[in-house]
């Protein structure tokens, strides 16, 4: 009769509980991924308990009733194979995170559903042909034909991963990436020492140690993203951004900038403005099926989002605009937070990560001039921010090289006939002679904190002259 040493999987429901623990972070905010993860981890202690609980049943085998050993046993089998494929419906929503188009993720969980089925008839089917296990009449247990079945399952699940991460590699982050390179290889390992060395048990200590990975990679705040809100970092919103680009995917990108938020803060108080900022945050992260939230500024949020049709685009815009029409409420306290919105689709455009943050920069600024407060990305605003940039750059050139003309303005007196004084008023051509007027560069030079280094260089001219 095998002898099966437990030692392995009772030090790994001390560690899934700690993770269980720690997984239910209330400062995460709820996803179907943290969903899926926890209720792994819970159906992962439960099936180490089953095996604690079978392993004590057939020693004791003449204590226990013989159906009450296969159910047990059934129930193990079943919540093993449960597990597996809670992890690789989480490993598939890391892997297809970045990815718009459902068709990989349909197929993967079709082929998921299919092999649960016949995995759970197979288990159902083995209480009268015994084709996973059976006892003797002394209660020894022997394995079937199909006994190692769940282990084939399971390594065409971590099959149907590799595949996955292969065919969509352009759109996976490096961490995925670093993770997808570790964890199958350890996880195949232990399944060969497994089947190696069937007494030591080790279904429970795979998945696991596959928790653990996963939930210091992924589960946990050192992840970018912002500790107050627990949406993803401005870091986060580029890396997204790079992933989709790099996917060639199209998407729409709605930036929510806060309007006179110290207003609830002074009438409040700071830690309640705090809560309005996790309501707004909550509301945004569950916005609509395959969008993702991000705190983009200090007070304002992105949101990216599937593009199909344009119609569909200004739905999604007319549903922010409508949310931030009404008021937010905590508690009794009510309040209207007004925002200007930027409104950006990326389709077929040359557009890299860089460029996009730079438009919604430039156009979040414009927004505050705009009297709907409303920008709609086009070829005026892209026109506009090359522009700005240019100018930028003759600015910063110009001081260097001094390339700054004075102009004076004479003060003429009416009454004795005489020019008093003059005033030094800056001028500025650019590389081909065209005027450029004051009115554009004087407030690029103040956004740019160069107006000292000019104010020095016309006081300078002027001295001279």
């Amino acid at each position: 009769m095998i002898v099966w040493s437990l030692a392995t999987e009772v030090m790994s429901f001390f560690l899934l509980a700690i993770l269980a623990f720690y997984a239910r972070d209330k400062k995460l905010l709820p996803s179907f991924r943290s969903r899926i993860f926890q209720f792994t981890i819970y159906l992962t202690m439960g099936s180490i308990l089953l095996n604690c609980l079978c392993v004590y049943a057939i020693a004791n085998y003449n204590s226990f009733d013989h159906s009450m050993n296969v159910a047990l046993n059934n129930a193990y089998f079943l919540v093993s194979l449960y597990m597996a494929t809670g992890i690789a419906i989480y490993i598939f929503d890391l892997l297809l995170e970045h990815v718009y188009k459902k068709t990989c993720r349909t197929r993967a969980y079709i082929v998921l559903a299919v092999l649960v089925i016949i995995y759970t008839i197979v288990v159902i089917s083995n209480s009268w042909n015994s084709c996973l296990f059976w006892f003797d009449e002394s209660g020894q247990y022997h394995p079937g034909p199909l006994n190692r079945l769940g282990y084939a399952c399971a390594l065409i699940e971590l099959a149907m991963i590799v595949v996955c991460f292969i065919t969509n590699r352009k759109t996976i982050s490096k961490n995925v990436t670093k993770v997808m390179l570790e964890l199958p290889p350890i996880v195949v390992g232990l399944i060969a020492f497994q089947y190696l060395f069937p007494q030591i048990l080790l279904n429970g200590t795979i998945v696991a140690l596959s928790e653990f990975i996963l939930f210091v990679n992924f589960q946990t705040l050192k992840v970018e993203s912002d500790s107050l809100t627990g949406l993803g970092s401005r870091k986060s919103f580029y890396e997204e951004l790079a992933l989709r680009v790099s996917g060639n995917q199209s998407f729409q990108v709605i930036l929510v900038s806060l309007v006179n938020f110290q207003v609830v803060n002074h009438k409040y108080g700071h830690r309640v403005g705090d809560e309005f900022l996790y309501s707004i945050s909550q509301w945004l992260a569950t916005f609509t099926k395959g969008s993702r939230a991000f705190r983009f500024g200090n007070m304002s949020f992105v949101l990216a989002c599937p593009y199909s049709t344009p119609e569909r685009a200004l739905e999604n815009l007319a549903k922010v605009q409508d949310r931030f029409n009404e008021p937010w409420q905590l508690g009794e306290v009510q309040q209207i937070i007004p925002a200007r919105y930027c409104n950006m689709i990326r389709e077929d455009q040359e557009l890299d990560a860089t460029q996009i943050v730079e438009y919604l920069v430039y156009m979040a600024e414009a927004s505050k001039k705009s009297e709907s407060g409303l920008m709609n990305y086009d070829d005026n605003v892209a026109r506009a921010l090359e522009r700005r940039k240019y100018l930028i750059a003759l600015l910063k050139d110009s001081i260097a090289k001094k390339r700054f003309i004075v102009w004076y303005q004479p003060v003429y007196d009416c009454h004795s006939h005489e020019f008093l004084s003059a005033e030094a008023l800056v001028r500025l051509r650019d590389y081909d002679g065209t005027m450029i007027m004051p009115s554009e560069f004087i407030p690029l030079a103040e956004n740019e904190g160069i107006t000292d280094e000019l104010s020095w260089l016309v006081l300078d001219e002027v001295c001279r002259f």
